[in-house]
């Protein structure tokens, strides 16, 4: 079971049919544990080594015992995820990040253009699923980038907006990552950077995390990184007042 983002995600289980009943009520616990932590929502693709759209009836009814949804391949505990009609699941999608609300405009990928940053959670990403709304589609058509804002959240929002984030922050970079930052002023491609350093995948991803964290480094919508230049010429001061005035203009 895994914790990613505001999820948890969880690829399969493996437990003997005749402790059903007690597994599953000590996984709702621990399931309810985790809500009271903010991260309510849980997904299922296996269980028992069996995708979740071919078990057994009784394993399912306890699973859907304990809150968890069928929803296309994946069981879904949490969340929205009860079908409905695509027109309302696309106005209810967008309304909750004010994407027309703010812009007016004809379609989504032309609202993307008026907004600053687009929160990639769990909600966002599973309705996008369900109603062929695709998030990345248009993250790329708008050349949009991946990177932690000033809430501590996953968003989808142009350069510019990360490197004035960053100009926000007044963060240095940890002198001993200074040479990965150098990597992608120039570079987007993590492999070509793990093969000159003979690194796996893995602690190329702990080796970036607190870079990505800190808003020096952003991926792209192609699955590449790139690192942040915080944005001059302007006093941080009047930079984080715009931007915490459009964030309470936002809350209201």
């Amino acid at each position: 079971m895994f914790k990613i983002n505001d999820y948890l995600e969880i690829k399969d289980m493996h437990i003997p049919y005749a402790y059903l009943d007690e597994f599953c009520s000590a996984f709702e616990k621990l399931l309810d544990n985790h809500s009271d932590q903010l991260v309510d929502v849980a997904v299922l693709s296996q269980f028992n080594g069996v995708p979740v759209t071919e078990l057994e009836e009784d394993s399912r009814n306890a699973l859907e015992g304990i809150g968890f949804k069928l929803a296309g391949e994946r069981m879904i505990r949490g969340g929205v995820v009860d079908p409905q009609p695509r027109e309302i699941a696309e106005r209810a999608l967008f309304h909750r990040h004010h994407l027309h609300q703010n812009s007016r405009l004809e379609n989504e990928i032309q609202a993307l253009d008026s907004v600053q940053e687009v929160r990639d959670d769990f909600g966002l990403r599973g309705r996008a699923e369900v109603y062929r709304v695709s998030l990345k589609n248009m993250a790329s058509a708008n050349q949009l980038h991946q990177g932690i804002n000033l809430r501590g959240h996953q968003v989808w929002a142009s350069y510019d907006h990360f490197s004035t984030l960053l100009a926000i922050r007044g963060e240095e970079p940890n002198e001993e990552l200074l040479d990965v930052l150098e990597f992608f002023e120039n570079h987007s491609d993590p492999n070509l950077f793990m093969e000159r350093h003979a690194m796996k995948r893995a602690a190329f991803r702990k080796l970036i995390q607190p870079l990505l964290r800190s808003g020096h480094m952003v991926q792209d919508y192609r699955g590449g990184f790139r690192s942040v230049a915080p944005r001059r010429g302007l006093d941080p001061v009047i930079l984080r007042r715009d931007i915490f005035e459009d964030l309470f203009l936002t809350i209201q």
